[in-house]
């Protein structure tokens, strides 16, 4: 085999696996279809040339060289990718553009076969049979026509990729555009510079066709475009996972009409419909009762008065699920204008609170020994998460220059605005994780633990706060073969509870964290030279919403939940948790989880 033959077997192969590869990863998106299409014409054009170059006969280079006349198919179904991916109306009106180039695109191809057929023969060469152009004037030109057209459409598809890439916002399509024009080009130009520039410089065609391993590297990189920038996710769920990644609410995107675009995987979920039952109808079919209806109508009227900020938030209605069952959802609601401020959309985000609303019934009983607990409860709902979230998610599009560029005031304000929401949505976390443990309803996922990787993770995340004080930080006793049977999302919160209150009431000397293995436990002590706590004070440590009366300690952040949720999260494990402080020389905090 020679080596231009193992270059088109090679391109071959890489192309039918990329389309094949494409069309697993999503089969029902439509650029996705023509896109492995495409791979696949290119592929069997590689494959045609492999068989030409390895032929041993002369009928079996012709057959293979017949088949090479797919070539405006290719060129076609390239076009047509293109023209999915600008989604722009590039003509007023395009129903009659397919019914026009599909006939064409035939008769080119069926004149391509019918000269490749009866006039045109391959022509053998050092590396194989190789193309050849017939000698006949008038067939000539016909080749030439059939060339034009499938190069007319390749290069009318990158002047709609260089358009895209100077004109689009978008900076994600930019890189796409960028990238697939690029391939194209290189392919456009390996055919110029082989097939007319060099022949006529060095005065020979004895030159082997290279120009489908130009194609191929054009596949490669529309792949990449994908891989890197999401070529082939440009809709809801690549905005749900780029920004709203650190929840599970479902996302609907509708039209100014409220018919829905596009979902997330969470509502097909949530719901049991699968995406094409609820694409491209209205919203209304996804509420429960005629009085939701109505209820979201009258809200919908609100966000679309252009009077009304865009933005209405804890629209609590019943979704019926595919089998007609109930779910509480609570909706916020963001309108989508453009830059003349017309409705363009409007974007929903819905959290279930069927079980938040059991979790808050239970929750109102139990805090009825505690009045604080009673209005901090009534003031604190569970569903300011999602306007927590939906706010964190807002100004993360805003801090990457999604609506334009900011100033750096405007960015600091927004970073400011960022990290005081993370803290509070970090506060109500706390306290809804307390919820579910005072109901019985939070499980651990118990799983086997590297001490030694846990820790130094740790350590590498408080070692800035301890160089800042000016603190030692020491872990002692620590072994790489240790591991232990824990949660480790909930062992690595009680160790940051207990390291970050000691660091925090810690003016100088050191925090120590010391392991010991006991014959069924490990026992972790976190040791401090802090301010220590008043005897009088101890009834108070693990209570929840007290903090301790400490005029040094005073103005420190903080509700007084950190302790009392590891003491609990401790207990969850089976473990053990204790105390003992002295005033003005430190604390000693010990804790045990089985192994």
């Amino acid at each position: 085999m020679n080596i231009f033959a193992m270059f088109s077997l090679s391109g071959a192969i890489i192309t039918f696996t990329l389309g094949l590869f494409i069309y697993a990863k999503d089969s029902n998106k439509l650029l996705n279809r023509i896109f492995m299409l495409f791979c696949i014409s290119v592929s069997i054009l590689s494959f045609s040339e492999f068989g030409m170059r390895q032929a041993e006969s002369y009928d079996t280079a012709k057959f293979w060289f017949v088949l090479t006349g797919i070539f405006p198919l290719c060129a076609f179904l390239f076009f047509y990718f293109t023209l999915i991916f600008y989604k722009k109306d590039i003509f007023k009106n395009k129903k009659w553009l397919f019914p026009i180039l599909l006939p064409l695109t035939s008769i080119i191809i069926f004149l391509n076969f019918t000269i490749t057929i009866f006039y045109s023969n391959p022509i053998k060469t050092n590396w194989g049979f190789d193309y050849s152009f017939t000698q006949d004037v008038f067939l000539f030109y016909l080749t030439i026509l059939d060339f034009s057209f499938s190069i007319g459409l390749i290069i009318f598809s990158i002047l709609l990729y260089v358009k895209i890439y100077i004109s689009s916002d978008d900076k994600i399509k930019k890189n796409q555009a960028k990238l697939i024009s690029f391939g194209v080009t290189i392919a456009i130009l390996t055919f110029i510079i082989i097939r007319l520039i060099i022949p006529i410089i060095i005065q020979t065609d004895n030159i082997p066709d290279l120009t489908m391993m130009s194609f191929i590297f054009t596949c490669i990189l529309i792949r990449y475009a994908m891989w890197r920038y999401e070529l082939f996710s440009l809709d809801l769920t690549t905005a749900s996972e780029r920004i709203f990644s650190t929840i599970s609410d479902c996302l609907i995107l509708t039209n100014s009409q409220t018919i829905i675009l596009s979902v997330n995987q969470e509502v097909l979920k949530l719901l049991d419909y699968r995406e094409d039952e609820i694409k491209q109808r209205p919203l209304a079919i996804l509420l429960a009762s005629e009085r939701d209806q109505k209820l979201y109508q009258y809200q919908y009227q609100l966000l679309t008065d252009k009077e009304n900020g865009g933005f209405l938030t804890d629209i609590e209605v019943d979704f019926k699920t595919k089998t007609n069952n109930k779910i509480k959802v609570s909706l916020t609601a963001s309108k989508i204008i453009n830059k003349k401020g017309d409705l363009r959309g409007i974007i929903h985000i819905g959290r279930n609170i069927t079980k938040t609303r059991k979790i808050q019934q239970q929750l109102d009983e139990a805090i009825q020994k505690s009045q604080f607990k009673t209005k901090f409860m009534a003031s604190m709902s569970h569903e300011l998460r999602t306007p927590l979230n939906a706010i964190i998610g807002f100004v993360d599009l805003l801090l990457e220059d999604y609506c334009g560029s900011l100033n750096k005031c405007q960015n600091d304000f927004l970073s400011d605005v960022k990290l005081s929401s993370k803290d509070l949505l970090e506060l109500i976390n706390s306290l809804l994780d307390l919820s579910k443990i005072e109901a019985g309803e939070l499980e651990l996922e118990i799983h086997s633990i590297n001490i030694e990787t846990l820790l130094n993770h740790i350590e590498t995340i408080l070692k800035p706060l301890c160089r800042k004080k000016n603190l030692k930080f020491n872990i002692e006793n620590l072994t790489t073969s240790e591991f232990i049977n824990a949660d480790l999302v909930r062992l690595k919160e009680i160790l940051f509870n207990l390291l970050n209150n000691a660091l925090k009431f810690t003016q100088k000397g050191s925090v120590t964290l010391r392991i010991k293995e006991l014959s069924k436990w490990f026992e972790f002590n976190v040791i401090d030279t802090g301010i220590g706590i008043d005897e009088s004070e101890y009834g108070n440590i693990f209570e929840e919403f007290k903090k301790i009366n400490n005029p040094e300690i005073r103005d420190s952040q903080g509700m007084g939940l950190g302790l009392a949720i590891t003491q609990h999260l401790v207990r969850l494990h089976g473990g053990q948790i204790s105390f003992f402080s002295e005033v003005g020389k430190g604390s000693t905090f010990v804790f045990t989880i089985p192994k």
